[in-house]
């Protein structure tokens, strides 16, 4: 094989995924933190269920039983999101909570730890978000 003379386009597969079994009844959004419901079921967070990463897709599972579809879900990576409580460069290493799919927050009080402010971005005015559901199991 000869050397590259040019740029080429190659599929990155990064990141730390899984897969989980959806909970019966349920639709779990592109994007949205994942929680496991207490009985080994996905489902979209909810405050205080243990964290199981981020969907990378959206999964369906409102007519099904518990099982009936999976969702692959990153368990650790590096996001750009509003942290309820987060202001400014100073807040870089504080803890990191989840209180629904969407929402996160440095209250720890009945929420779900899922990672650290890793750096602040200030052209966003938004703070990185180091997540990892290993951290935190």
């Amino acid at each position: 094989m000869a050397a590259l003379t040019d740029d080429r386009r190659i599929t990155r597969v990064t990141g730390d995924y899984s897969s989980h079994g959806v909970k019966a009844s349920t639709t779990i959004y592109a994007g949205a933190f994942v929680g496991d419901d207490g009985s080994g079921w996905a489902r979209g967070l909810a405050a205080a269920d243990p964290f199981l990463g981020i969907s990378y897709e959206r999964v369906d599972n409102s007519a099904g039983a518990n099982g009936a579809k999976s969702v692959r879900v990153e368990r650790s990576g590096r996001i750009l999101h509003a942290v309820t409580g987060a202001t400014d460069q100073s807040s870089v290493g504080t803890a990191v909570y989840a209180s629904d799919d969407q929402t996160l927050t440095t209250t720890s009080t009945s929420n779900t730890l899922i990672g650290t402010i890793d750096s602040w971005d200030t052209a966003a005015g938004l703070p990185v978000v180091q997540y990892d559901c290993v951290a935190t199991d």
